[in-house]
């Protein structure tokens, strides 16, 4: 896997992953593999803002605004959670360069 830059944007792999909150927490379940995955409470905060068009930058800005943490340990965080999700398939990274058209 490429690079993770703060300009790097996330986005849900595919429209069929299935998510629902329940309490503080989110499942999530990928139909084509049947695996399911459970997200705390800031794991979901960050899958909430995964849409596309929000960098990494701007996800971290968000969950230090709704969790005591600095920003550096929220962007190291945001970096691994990202790269855990795709590596699963729930999510794609779409480099800086790339989006620089």
């Amino acid at each position: 896997m490429g690079q993770i830059s703060e300009q790097s944007r996330l986005k849900h792999a595919s429209d069929r992953i299935l998510w629902r909150a329940a309490g503080s927490e989110t499942i999530v379940v990928d139909p084509d593999s049947g695996a399911s995955f459970v997200l705390n409470a800031v794991g979901a905060g960050v899958w909430e803002l995964v849409d596309g068009e929000k960098t990494i930058a701007d996800i971290t800005s968000a969950i230090c605004d709704a969790y005591d943490v600095a920003p550096e340990r929220a962007r190291q965080d945001i970096v691994e959670w990202a790269e855990w999700m795709a590596d699963r398939g729930l999510v794609t990274i779409e480099s800086a360069a790339a989006n620089m058209v």
